[in-house]
């Protein structure tokens, strides 16, 4: 009963019912229109012969008129076994064939021919009739498909751009209007949580440069007009400078990260060499690698250009490089290349460290993430975030892959515009 009456509800499916029952209909009246047609062709053929019987008999007989007349109309049968014997002589009785029989054999082709055209007739009106109700169908099912396609990409529209008959799809559309409205909703508020991050930590960030510049100042100033001898001071102050540098480059970055993941981030993207970029990064860190008597090399067969915003690649190339640096051993060596290809250029760096271990690999990009047993202090966990999310910025992909105890290597590709 409650299937019956979502028929009857639903627009869509009751209209298909509709077509349905009018096709069957046509074909009931076309299959009545048609064995009529072969009855009355029967009728006419059986009276026609029996009016030529009786003229056959009267014309030699006409005593016999009424008796035969009377025979032909079924009002006298008392001789019918008598003809009966007589007909048999002639192979002619109730079990004659079809074909053969003088009455029937032309109607055989006529039911054929009549029963052939109306069972064409009614197979091309119901594939007509399905065929428009399919279409529709899957016209309905490719403008939703469309609609789950565009949100899947991020394509969300402000409006319902689809428009159906009242019914299942129009149910289902009005779901996907729903879930639009919604999910605008959250993108907006996430938008505004990101703004209001933004200025939360420009805030905090301006804040605190104030007051540590200061901090950095009277430090520099401790250091250079402290005249006693005591070394413990002095590594004291020294210790103090470190830990101001790096609540600095801590600020910093922590700034940058949070512009670009509120894509407030104009990046100044020209056709530059990829090559000077890692010059550029490898000249700011060639300090820090020879404290630790490392050694950087960065192999090129020729100059690579790459659409890119040169100071912005270069932060994120630096960052690997200095990971690089913290995580291997004093004399270790970092090899940098670029692989490039009719399709896509990738950037190459590799070093001969303590390695990570597989099941840390996707979580080395992740803010803040220390590995258990890195017991380096100066690392925080922020940098290669960074170079994710600019790597990202420029459309591009970074991954990381390592054995650990021996090497680690990560892998910037971009495809070429």
């Amino acid at each position: 009963m409650n299937g019956i009456l979502d028929i009857i509800r639903d627009k869509e499916r009751r209209n298909i019912l509709i077509s349905l029952i009018i096709v069957f209909i046509i074909g009931y009246f076309g299959l009545n229109l048609a064995v009529n047609s072969i009855l009355c062709k029967i009728e006419s053929d059986y009276i026609n012969q029996n009016i030529s019987i009786v003229g056959q008999v009267v014309k030699y007989n006409p005593e016999l008129e009424e008796e035969i007349v009377a025979t032909v109309t079924g009002k006298d049968l008392s001789e019918y076994e008598l003809g009966k014997r007589i007909m048999e002589k002639y192979s002619y009785n109730t079990n004659i064939s079809r074909d053969i029989n003088p009455l029937t054999k032309n109607i055989i082709s006529i039911k054929t021919k009549t029963l052939f055209i109306f069972w064409i007739l009614f197979f091309i009106c119901t594939i007509l009739s399905i065929n428009h109700f399919i279409k529709k169908i899957v016209k309905n099912i490719k403008s939703v498909t469309k609609r789950a396609e565009n949100i899947i990409e991020g394509r969300i529209s402000k409006v319902s751009y689809s428009s159906f008959e009242e019914g299942i799809f129009s149910k289902f559309n009005s779901k996907f209007d729903l879930m639009e409205e919604r999910m605008n909703k959250m993108i907006d508020e996430l938008k505004e949580e990101k703004i209001t991050l933004k200025n939360i930590i420009n805030d905090i960030s301006h804040q605190l440069k104030t007051p540590l510049s200061a901090l950095t100042m009277y430090n520099d100033i401790m250091l250079e007009y402290n005249t006693d001898d005591d070394e413990d001071m002095k590594e004291f102050i020294n210790l103090s400078k470190d830990q101001l540098g790096r609540m600095n480059w801590l600020i910093t970055t922590l700034l940058k990260y949070a512009r670009l993941e509120c894509n407030s981030v104009k990046f100044d993207k020209e056709m530059n060499s990829i090559n000077e970029t890692i010059y550029d990064s490898i000249s700011r860190l060639r300090k820090k690698a020879e404290l630790k008597q490392q050694k950087i090399e960065f192999i090129a067969e020729k100059d690579v250009k790459l659409m890119h915003d040169r100071n912005w690649m270069s932060e994120a190339i630096a960052n690997i490089i200095k990971n690089s640096i913290e995580h291997t051993d004093v004399g270790g060596n970092i090899f940098i290349a670029i692989d490039e290809s009719p399709m896509s250029v990738e950037i190459i760096i590799k070093d001969n460290g303590k390695g990570i271990p597989k099941n840390k690999l996707k979580k080395v990009f992740e803010r803040f993430y220390k590995d258990e047993n890195n017991i380096n202090p100066q690392s925080i966990g922020i940098g290669l975030a960074l170079t994710k999310a600019i790597v990202e910025s420029h459309e591009g992909h970074i991954y990381v892959d390592s054995e650990l105890g021996k090497w680690t290597s990560f892998h910037i590709s971009f495809l070429k515009i």
